[in-house]
C-alpha cells in the first residue's frame, strides 16, 4: 500500500512549455492527501525558488530540495541537510574564484554566480525563473553547485574535485553535489521521520537527477516527456506532464479513481 509519493518539479509537476501545474495534477494531489497519502516535493530547486514557481500554491508534507541536500517539513522546519565537506568546498571555491567555469553556489539562504554569460541566460530561460545574481563567496556552507555546459561536453570532469557527483538538468547544465548526497538521502530522512517503509513509496520524475530516486522507491513513474534513459528504468511510463500524466499514472496504480 502506497503511503508516500515523491514528485520532481520541472517537467513533472510543472510544464516545460508554460511552467504551470496542470489542473489535473493539482486535483490528483488533493485526492491523495484526502486519502491520507503523504505528498512530498523532490527537486533540484533551492527553497528560495519555491515562491517563484507554480507549485507555491500546493501544500506538501515535506520538501526535498537542492537534490536532497536541504530538506524541510511542511511547516518549514529543516529536517535534514548535507553540505559539501571542507576539502571539496575549498576546491570548488578555487574554481569559483578563478572563474574556470560559470558556477552557481547554493547555500542555505543564498544563491549566487561567479559570472553570468549566455550559457547561464539560456539555461534560466528554459527554467522560467530569475537568474541568481553575481556575488562573492563569504565562507558559509555550500550545499550544491551548478555549471552550464552543453550536453556532451565532458571538459568539466577535468576540473571538478574528487568527492562530488554530477547530474544533468536539461541539456544545458549540471548540478554538482556531494558524492554521498542525492534525493534518496532526503527520502530516507523523511521516511524515518514519518514512519513510512520504503515498500510504501512511489515517485515521479523525468530527468537524470531523478534516476536514483526512481531506483529506490517501490513504484517508479517516468513522465512521457522524460529522458529515454529514465523511462527505461521506470515501472511505468505515463503521459506527458501536459497530457495529465500524473493523474493518469495514479489511476493506473489504483490510487485515484
Amino acid at each position: 500500500m502506497i503511503k508516500a509519493v515523491f514528485f520532481d518539479v520541472d517537467g513533472t509537476l510543472t510544464s516545460l512549455k508554460d511552467h504551470k501545474v496542470p489542473e489535473s495534477t493539482k486535483e490528483a494531489i488533493s485526492i491523495l492527501k484526502k486519502k491520507g497519502i503523504r505528498c512530498f516535493m523532490a527537486t533540484g530547486r533551492h527553497p528560495l525558488e519555491l515562491e517563484e514557481i507554480a507549485t507555491r500554491d500546493i501544500s506538501f508534507d515535506g520538501y526535498i530540495t537542492t537534490n536532497g541536500q536541504i530538506c524541510f517539513d511542511g511547516k518549514g522546519e529543516m529536517i535534514y541537510s548535507y553540505p559539501f565537506e571542507k576539502t571539496v568546498r575549498e576546491k570548488l571555491v578555487k574554481l569559483f574564484t578563478n572563474k574556470t567555469l560559470p558556477l552557481l553556489f547554493i547555500e542555505r539562504d543564498r544563491m549566487y554566480h561567479n559570472f553570468i554569460d549566455e550559457r547561464v541566460k539560456h539555461a534560466y530561460g528554459l527554467l522560467g525563473t530569475s537568474i541568481p545574481p553575481v556575488d562573492i563567496y563569504k565562507g558559509d556552507d555550500i550545499y550544491q553547485a551548478c555549471t552550464y555546459i552543453r550536453h556532451g561536453d565532458t571538459s568539466y570532469r577535468d576540473v571538478l574535485p574528487v568527492g562530488v557527483k554530477t547530474m544533468w538538468w536539461r541539456n544545458d547544465a549540471i548540478d554538482i553535489i556531494s558524492e554521498n548526497g542525492g534525493k534518496v538521502a532526503g527520502i530516507k530522512a523523511i521516511l524515518q521521520i514519518f514512519g513510512i517503509d520504503r515498500s510504501e513509496t512511489m515517485a515521479f520524475g523525468d530527468a537524470e537527477n531523478d534516476r536514483d530516486m526512481l531506483l529506490y522507491v517501490d513504484k517508479a513513474v517516468a513522465m512521457g516527456n522524460g529522458d529515454p534513459k529514465i523511462k527505461a528504468l521506470a515501472d511505468y511510463v505515463t503521459a506527458d506532464v501536459d497530457a495529465d500524466g500524473i493523474y493518469k499514472a495514479l489511476q493506473h496504480f489504483g490510487l485515484i479513481d
